[in-house]
C-alpha cells in the first residue's frame, strides 16, 4: 500500500497547482488523473492577468514562455451580428495540452509523484484521525490497489466521480455550470 501526506485527485490546472504548492512545502503528494496527460482539451487555454501573475508566482512564467504562450492584447465578444472588442493587457493565451505539461512537470520536479489514466474511488470518510483509503485502478485493467493519505484534494472536475461512493458528501451540480467549487470537511 502506497502512503502519502496528500493525496490530490484532478490533474488540472486546480489539482496540478495545488500539487506543486504543497511538494514544495516538503509534503509527500501525489497526484492522480484518469486521463492520459498532457492532453488536448479547450478549455483553460487563456488565462487572465491575475492567472498570469499567481503562475509567475509560483515561478513559472519562463517556462509558459518556452511552451508557446502568446499574451492577449485584445478580447472581442461577439453575438447576433455584432461585436465589441476591448483591449487586454496581461493575459496568455497557451495550449491546454503544454499549460498541463508545464504543471506537472514542475510539480514532479518538485517531489510530486504522478499517476495519469488511473481511476480513484474514495469509499469511506474516516473518523478522527484515520488515514483516507483510497482505490485506485490503471485504465485498462482490473486489478486495485490502495492508496493511503492523511488528506485528500479532490479536484476532478464537475462531472467528477472519485466520491461517489461516499454518503456524507452529496455532490450538487447545476447542468448549466460551467465551475464548481465545495469542501467537505471531516470531523477533526
Amino acid at each position: 500500500m502506497n502512503k502519502v501526506d496528500v493525496l490530490v485527485v484532478g490533474a488540472g490546472v486546480a489539482g496540478a497547482t495545488a500539487a506543486l504548492e504543497l511538494s514544495r512545502r516538503s509534503v509527500s503528494v501525489m497526484l492522480l488523473d484518469r486521463a492520459t496527460f498532457p492532453r488536448h482539451k479547450v478549455c483553460g487555454c487563456c488565462l487572465n492577468s491575475d492567472a498570469v501573475g499567481a503562475l509567475c508566482d509560483m515561478g513559472l512564467e519562463s517556462k509558459l514562455i518556452e511552451a508557446g504562450a502568446r499574451p492577449i492584447d485584445r478580447v472581442t465578444a461577439a453575438c447576433q451580428g455584432r461585436s465589441v472588442s476591448l483591449p487586454s493587457r496581461g493575459g496568455l493565451s497557451v495550449s491546454r495540452y503544454a499549460l498541463d505539461a508545464v504543471l506537472i512537470d514542475a510539480a514532479k520536479q518538485a517531489g510530486c509523484v504522478f499517476r495519469d489514466e488511473t481511476n480513484a474511488r474514495i469509499n469511506k470518510v474516516p473518523d478522527g484521525d484515520q488515514p483516507v483509503r483510497v482505490d485506485c485502478t490503471v485504465a485498462g485493467s482490473s486489478e486495485t490497489s490502495t492508496i493511503e493519505a492523511g488528506a485528500v484534494l479532490v479536484a476532478d472536475g464537475l462531472a467528477g466521480s472519485c466520491m461517489a461512493g461516499i454518503n456524507v458528501v452529496k455532490r450538487v451540480t447545476h447542468p448549466e455550470s460551467l465551475r464548481g467549487y465545495g469542501a467537505h470537511m471531516g470531523s477533526a
